[in-house]
This record gives C-alpha cells, structure tokens and sequence, in this order.
C-alpha cells in the first residue's frame, strides 16, 4: 500500500500492489473483481472498524460483532 496523508487528516490511498497464485484461471475478470472487493473490504474493516480485548481474549466473534471505531 502506498497511502498519503492529507493535512485535513484524510487517508488517500494511491496504489495498492497485490499478489496472487489462483491457478488455472477460466474468467479473468471474475478474479479481478475477487481481488478488488477483498482489498476493498479488508481496507474498510481496517480504518473504520476495531477489536476490542477483553481480559486478554477478542471480543468479536466474527464480521457481525465488530465494533465502528469511536
């Protein structure tokens, strides 16, 4: 990822590189829509959402439970 700060604070996101070995691929762009909403999904997860721990122990039991950042 190669991401910028903005001086209002926001996070831009220039380039994002990923790596993939998914073998024998029958439709190009059913893998590309793959990897695009998986880096899309996982870059929301990360800067909108958090874990939380208790005791030691995650809180969240799965994409349901997690808790919007504060």
């Amino acid at each position: 990822m190669e991401i910028a700060v903005a001086p209002s604070g926001e996070i831009i996101l220039q380039r994002a590189v990923v790596a993939l070995d998914c073998g024998m691929t029958v439709n190009p762009d059913t893998v590309r829509a793959q990897i695009e909403g998986g880096l899309i999904l996982g870059l929301g997860t990360s800067m909108y959402n958090e874990i939380t721990l208790t005791g030691g122990a995650v809180d969240q039991s799965n994409f349901m439970t997690i808790a919007p950042c504060a």
